[in-house]
């Protein structure tokens, strides 16, 4: 026991360093979410019915802030932010391209559930702004 106490006083610098990395790595997905978007809020301009109203398709636009970020994923969630429930299949059907900074808008934004729903969501959208595929930056959209 005494050299375990000695081994962790000589090297409490190390330690603690490595305790340090390993709470960044925890509160950093956290911190950029919040003080670094990828994008501005989604602004919807139309919703329209399809599918015989089991669905919709949105319209609408966004500020593109970081153009290194390549886009990964859509999750659209029902309920309160924090506890809501996925809901999947929801995925822009507009062509994909390549985008940089700046505005980006929609015509097509499919979203598997009916109009009368749609206010009881929320929307988060995956970018890849680092080496790989790893970590991917989530974004509140809506």
């Amino acid at each position: 026991m005494t050299h375990t106490r000695a081994a962790l006083l000589q090297y409490r610098g190390l330690v603690g360093a490595f305790l340090l990395l390993g709470l960044a790595y925890l509160f950093a997905p956290l911190a950029e979410t919040r003080y670094w978007p990828v994008t501005t809020p989604f602004e919807r301009t139309e919703v329209r019915s399809v599918q015989d109203g089991a669905a919709v398709e949105l319209q609408g636009s966004a500020v593109k802030l970081r153009g290194g970020c390549e886009y990964r994923g859509i999750e659209v969630f029902l309920g309160a932010r924090g506890n809501g429930v996925r809901i999947p299949g929801a995925q822009f059907k507009d062509r994909p391209q390549e985008r940089g900074e700046g505005v980006q808008a929609w015509e097509r934004l499919f979203i598997p559930m009916p109009e009368f729903m749609i206010d009881q969501t929320f929307a988060d959208v995956l970018h890849a702004c680092y080496r790989g595929e790893r970590y991917l930056t989530r974004t509140h959209f809506w």
